[in-house]
């Protein structure tokens, strides 16, 4: 299988929208993230920031149920021509986040896909540790295709835990006997769980090993089976085409080179996408940040692709 690797050159310089959003994540948004703050509290900062970007025009949004999940469905007039889907996944650590403060990536890959785009809200940790996320994943799938939409159809994305779910929830349709989607888009994916994380090794405007290690115990209760949980031990073979998104400066960068070497060694094509200097998740400023903006539209070629 063939396999693409788009790096922007180190020594390109970061747009002046970039150098400043970082500064403004780096200051205001990474000190909420950590044990010092009450989940709740960054739950609410995190809905709060949603109202800080940018989200396109000419996208539908609706709330509808499937399966007893709460889902926001995005979509545009050009939809009904496809019988593709696009289900995202939302990031957060499994701890924090909604489907609403992703609108500015999913409703942005609606217009330039064409696609619609469900944003299931799953159950979050550690109210609900694993493996309910799974559960809702799962069940989502096969509510969608119950009602006519074949796994096939499917392209699964996310972002960060919600990428590390999108690759979980393909696995399991594998090993269900449900068939495969027709496409991976993962951003930042979270894939080792249960890796040991050191700040002194990256330079993330967001992400900190103090985070991690919170969300990890809110999340995996003590003698959990994780085998869809921490995936850095999966066979992937037989895994759709996929694009990894992320940034040599992040946290979790050496998860998304792990997993691009365990996918290509299973014979999986997959387009590996890395902006040095950017922050964990940096698409959610896209529409502020070109660097962003050019990501989504990167990402929505290669769904194109998967015609």
């Amino acid at each position: 299988m063939s396999s693409t690797q788009l790096r922007i050159p180190a020594d390109s310089p970061l747009s002046w929208q970039a150098r400043l959003t970082r500064l403004v994540v780096r200051l205001f948004f990474k000190p909420v993230l950590g044990p010092r703050v009450p989940i709740r509290w960054q739950r609410r900062m995190c809905e709060a920031m949603k109202y800080t970007l940018v989200r396109p025009s000419g996208v539908r949004r609706e709330a509808v149920s499937v399966a007893g999940i709460r889902v926001e469905k995005l979509s545009t007039d050009a939809a009904a021509r496809d019988r593709r889907v696009i289900v995202y996944w939302h990031g957060g650590g499994y701890a924090i986040g909604s489907p609403g403060m992703l609108r500015s990536v999913t409703m942005r890959l609606a217009g330039l896909t064409g696609l619609p785009v469900y944003a299931p809200a799953y159950r979050l940790a550690p109210e609900h540790p694993y493996p309910a996320q799974q559960e809702d994943g799962m069940a989502f799938v096969r509510a969608l295709a119950a009602e006519g939409v074949e796994v096939s159809d499917m392209i699964f994305a996310g972002d960060s835990a919600g990428a590390n779910l999108a690759l979980s929830v393909a696995l399991q349709c594998r090993d269900a006997g449900l068939g495969r989607p027709r496409g991976l888009v993962l951003i930042s994916p979270w894939v080792d769980v249960l890796a040991e994380r050191d700040d002194g090794l990256h330079q993330d405007a967001m992400l900190s090993a103090a985070w991690s290690r919170q969300l990890v115990e809110g999340y995996l209760p003590r003698g959990a089976r994780e085998r869809y949980a921490s995936l850095a031990a999966s066979d992937f073979s037989t895994m759709p085409p996929t694009l990894i998104q992320f940034t040599s400066a992040e946290m979790l960068a050496p998860d998304a080179r792990m997993l691009a070497r365990m996918m290509r060694e299973a014979g999986v094509a997959v387009s590996l996408d890395d902006v040095p200097g950017m922050w964990h998740d940096y698409q959610l400023h896209a529409g502020l940040v070109p660097e962003a903006t050019q990501a989504l539209r990167r990402a929505a070629q290669f769904v194109g692709s998967l015609a």
